[in-house]
């Protein structure tokens, strides 16, 4: 197949959903030859910041000198950017070889018990079977929904990251926040450490109970791993952990990203891999991911920031505190816009509503009516494109509320 062919198949599987349980992805890969057991792996779930933390361990262990995969869920701009081999995507080439010679083996599952593999089994399939060609000394796997039941938890990690816990995807991931801890822990591997960011005392809870049940060493950012950062400038964290103590920079912007930072290093650290502290905090400081309270133009004119739940956006509205600001926002179903808003609206009145060319988007107008019940009134826009380019003569825009609308914005970003 070509890469528009391939592109093309990836797509008609979207049609069968995202149906939870890995038992179809077990047999999927056992045909393939189990690639996901030829490369050292280790496993990031969490509600917020998983892929900072994704990207910033497989950073870390190229500092280190090791050769590396990541894997990234969803993409922002393009799908190659899922699959990224040191750092650099996957190539159209070895993307498209690669869903053609899996097509045939996901086929021959259709019609048995295990049913039609999914989109995102196929992609985390390429991803693997990539990983295992290229001969990485390390793959990176970020959880796609959950963890438990995820397509990704196929693998016996060194270690395993949960990066936050917040209430979000409650419609499969259960409504409270022990729930949702309880399927994120699912992640974690009988023996193998975990290492868990900012989750509060409900779900801490419950995955310490998980962990001593699998015999899993369990460490928490503000336990067991200490932090201390220098306060409102977001310019560096120390963290403390057994005997290591180490200053770090994140590359990315933003107060989540020190206890991203925090959680990535002490889940290197605690897997016992030797990674030296120096590598650390260079791979700490170079990780950089798209639409993560990113800034275009000097000075800033233009944020994109793909948060899409009220944790995330409590975080980006602590990172714009002083800011005056224009919020360019779309949203794709079930997140809540009345919880994600409210945030936002102690910071800035001016709303501009759109949506992503994607089947789940809120309508301007529903998202309208939900800022209605704050107070807010807000205008609507007939795509991303001309939201932003109304709001940029009224101050810095952010663009928020799903990476799918920040994906719409690659050419504010690039001129």
């Amino acid at each position: 197949m070509s890469i528009e062919e391939a592109l093309r198949y990836l797509a008609s599987l979207n049609v069968y959903g995202w149906r939870m349980g890995n038992a179809r992805m077990t047999e999927f890969l056992r045909r393939a030859g189990n690639p996901q057991d030829q490369v050292r792996s280790f496993h990031v779930a969490g509600t917020n910041g998983k892929g900072s933390v994704t990207m910033m361990i497989a950073e870390c262990l190229r500092a280190a000198g090791c050769s590396t995969g990541a894997y990234f869920s969803p993409y922002v701009y393009r799908v190659n950017e899922r699959i990224l081999l040191d750092s650099e995507p996957i190539s159209d080439s070895d993307l498209a070889r690669w869903i053609t010679n899996l097509k045939p083996i996901a086929d021959s599952l259709r019609d048995t018990e295990y049913g039609q593999v999914t989109e995102f089994e196929m992609k985390t399939a390429v991803a693997m079977c990539c990983f295992a060609e290229h001969n990485v000394n390390f793959s990176v796997l970020e959880v796609g929904l959950g963890g438990r039941l995820d397509a990704t938890n196929v693998i016996v990690p060194q270690a395993c990251a949960i990066s936050s816990i917040g209430l979000d995807h409650m419609d499969r991931l259960g409504p409270t926040l022990s729930d949702i801890a309880y399927e994120k822990a699912g992640a974690i591997k009988p023996g193998r450490p975990v290492v868990i960011g900012p989750c509060g005392i409900e779900a801490e809870t419950m995955i310490r109970s998980v962990a001593q049940i699998r015999q899993a060493p369990s460490f928490f950012v503000g336990h067991e791993v200490e932090t201390e950062d220098d306060g409102n400038s977001n310019e560096y964290v120390k963290v403390c952990f057994d005997k290591h103590e180490l200053i770090v920079r994140p590359a990315m912007v933003g107060r989540a990203q020190r206890s991203n930072a925090a959680t990535a290093a002490a889940t290197l650290w605690a897997s016992g891999i030797g990674v030296t502290d120096q590598a650390i905090a260079e791979g700490i400081g170079k990780a950089r991911l798209p639409g993560r309270f990113e800034t275009v133009g000097d000075p800033v004119r233009l944020i994109l920031d793909g948060a899409h739940n009220a944790q995330a956006a409590e975080e980006l509205a602590a990172n714009l505190k002083g800011y005056e600001v224009v919020f360019v926002v779309g949203m794709s179903k079930p997140h809540d816009p009345v919880g994600f808003l409210e945030p936002l609206t102690r910071i800035s009145r001016q709303f501009v509503f759109v949506a992503a060319d994607h089947p789940r988007a809120y309508s301007p107008a529903e998202l309208q009516a939900a800022a209605k019940q704050l107070s807010v009134e807000g205008r609507v826009a007939s795509s991303v494109r001309d939201g932003v380019r109304s709001a940029l003569s009224e101050g810095i825009v952010v663009v928020t509320g799903s990476f799918y609308v920040v994906g719409e914005c690659e050419e504010f970003r690039n001129g």
